[in-house]
């Protein structure tokens, strides 16, 4: 079966303006119905719409259309976009419908302290996750350290983090 890579190499602005949250709503959940297969690209683009942010557009060209592919994907290449608090979310939601992925690489995005906490939990729940990469993002401090400590500790698959050009 051939291996998948989903990346995106363009900068672009993803956020768009967040209407307040339903607190009747349940929780944002990317799980696709078991008895109905979607496409990673399907999924994604509901994520975002049900998220209220832009899909990256760069993201959906990479995601199958086929739901048959969804488990071919193994690296997840978005470095050097811009997807805001609220796609990152939706990003991290989908990676959960990705079962074979083994690498995520969101260096040079701008991400913050916030956004590595939210990519440490998503990460440290992922089953086949070995490789996250979380480079060259100045605003990530020490601050975000223990969020980074707790995935590697949660999760032992993790071989690989790379944090150079953080703070």
């Amino acid at each position: 079966r051939p291996s998948s890579a989903v990346s995106s190499d363009d900068e672009e602005s993803e956020e768009e303006e967040e209407a307040p949250s339903d607190p009747a709503e349940p929780p944002a959940t990317a799980t696709p119905d078991p008895g109905q297969p979607q496409s990673l690209r399907a999924l994604y683009e509901q994520t975002c719409k049900r998220l209220k942010c832009k899909p990256n557009s760069n993201l959906v060209k990479k995601l199958p259309l086929d739901p048959a592919l969804n488990e071919t994907v193994q690296e997840v290449d978005v470095s050097v976009n811009y997807f805001g608090p609220t796609g990152l979310q939706a990003l991290l939601l989908v990676l959960e419908a990705m079962p074979k992925v083994d690498t995520l690489h969101l260096n040079d995005m701008a991400l913050d302290n916030e956004d590595v906490q939210n990519v440490a939990a998503a990460a440290a729940k992922h089953p086949t996750l070995t490789h996250v990469n979380l480079s060259n993002n100045p605003k990530v401090s020490l601050m975000s350290a223990r969020a980074v400590l707790g995935l590697v500790a949660e999760n032992p698959n993790i071989r690989r983090l790379e944090l150079h050009g953080t703070h």
